[in-house]
């Protein structure tokens, strides 16, 4: 989080009843969040002004080859 407030959420794929693990986080104190592997995860801006994020992958995302698919936090 660069700035503005918000709550980064995530919870293990597969398993709907599994703990949902929660980051209340903001610019004001720069953090780092992992997201591992197997995690559906949603960020959910808490403020009133825009919330601005910092995202690295460790590949390039290519569509006709998607690992990444929705499930609900």
């Amino acid at each position: 989080m660069i700035s503005g407030k918000g709550a980064i959420r995530f919870r293990k794929i597969g398993e709907p009843e599994a703990a949902v693990i929660e980051y209340i986080v903001s610019g004001e104190k720069i953090e780092v969040v992992d997201i591992p592997a197997g995690y559906t995860h949603n960020i959910e801006n808490m403020g009133d002004t825009d919330m601005v994020t910092l995202m690295w992958a460790n590949e390039k995302f290519y569509p006709a080859r998607p690992d990444t698919f929705f499930e609900s936090v």
